[in-house]
């Protein structure tokens, strides 16, 4: 028994000394909004951001483990000649252990492969306005899933580097509760699996990260 204990010490002490450690993060935003003629908003406007710390540790120079965070805010307002019609707000937080494996490295480009867990609450707000009245309802979905997705990197150094996500290929496997006003009203489970060479980068929903290794 004392013999394993001092073998698994050892192992632990030479993936810890062989470890390069991590921190970083992603950001995103993203805005629009329409105006008539008359430079009255009109249709719907949109506004995202979102923030993802992360920190984790490399086994090797190929694969790493890391746990992000994630908290973003969503709004959605609908209006017909400059006077607003409805308002949808969404906050959503969430945390993924996850890990990462190097599939192909060209310069200093660096293509990864991400597996990763999550689980996440997503609460929304939807309040709609009329001469008549004003009508609120409030629901949440809790996720639980799994997603496996590319990533691009570019290293400035050893120790700097910036990625984002590739979105021309992506599988997703989850499942959600849905409540309204507090009370449960369904459940959903969810296969997903993209292959589009059309859309690469959507840039509309781009998220750029960083990574800084000790």
């Amino acid at each position: 028994m004392k013999k394993i204990f001092l073998i698994a010490v050892l192992v632990l002490a030479g993936i810890t000394a062989n470890a390069q450690f991590y921190i970083g993060g992603s950001l995103g935003f993203y805005e629009n909004s329409e105006k008539n003629k008359d430079g009255k908003k009109t249709g719907t406007s949109y506004s995202t951001f979102s923030i993802a710390p992360e920190a984790g540790y490399m086994f090797s120079e190929k694969m790493d483990f890391g746990l992000s965070y994630l908290f973003s805010n969503d709004g959605r307002k609908s209006y017909y000649n400059g006077e607003l019609g409805s308002n949808t707000t969404a906050k959503t937080w969430g945390v993924s252990p996850y890990i990462r494996y190097s599939l192909i490295t060209f310069g200093n480009f660096d293509v990864l492969g991400k597996l990763a867990l999550y689980f996440s609450e997503n609460s929304n707000e939807y309040t709609s306005y009329n001469s008549y009245a004003n009508y609120k309802d409030k629901y949440t979905y809790t996720t639980f899933g799994a997603n496996l997705s590319p990533l691009l990197f570019y290293n400035f150094s050893k120790h700097i580097s910036i990625y984002t996500q590739l979105n021309f290929l992506g599988l997703d496997l989850s499942s959600t509760t849905e409540k309204s006003n507090g009370s449960k009203t369904g459940s959903t489970s969810t296969f997903d699996f993209e292959a589009n060479t059309d859309n690469i980068v959507t840039f509309d929903q781009i998220r750029i990260g960083f990574v800084y290794r000790f």
